[in-house]
Formats: C-alpha cells, structure tokens, sequence
C-alpha cells in the first residue's frame, strides 16, 4: 500500500475496512440525492415483460436524467 502498510496484516485491513467503510456512505449519500428526483420503481410483473422500457428509473426531464444523459 502506498501508506506503507503490509498487505496481511490487521492494520493493513483496518486501513482498507476504513476506507470501505467511507466509500460505503458516500455510495448511500448519492443514492439518496438521486431518490429525491426519481420515483420508486413498481413491481414487474408479467404486463411488463413485452413493453420496452427506457431511461432507467428517472423520468426524462428529470434534472438527474438530463445530468447523465449522452
């Protein structure tokens, strides 16, 4: 590791729990700015396998989907 650490050793997977840990509640914390602009998504069922579905869980015109689109 950069920092100096041996690979297998408990400080070293301290290191990396803790740095997990962090890239963990940052995954949570954009998951949640991204639910406040798209809907829950519903339950597939069977009426949904032959429809075409596009855009993902956010509605075009979202300011979330305008964000990500190419």
């Amino acid at each position: 590791m950069a920092s100096g650490l041996p690979y297998d050793s408990d400080a070293g997977r301290d290191y990396a729990a803790c740095l997990t840990a962090i890239m963990c509640g940052e995954a949570y914390l954009q998951s949640g700015r991204v639910a406040e602009y798209c809907p829950p998504l519903t339950a597939a069922g069977d009426h949904l396998k032959d429809v075409a579905i596009s855009g993902g869980a956010c509605p075009a015109g979202t300011p979330i989907a305008s964000h990500f689109s190419t």
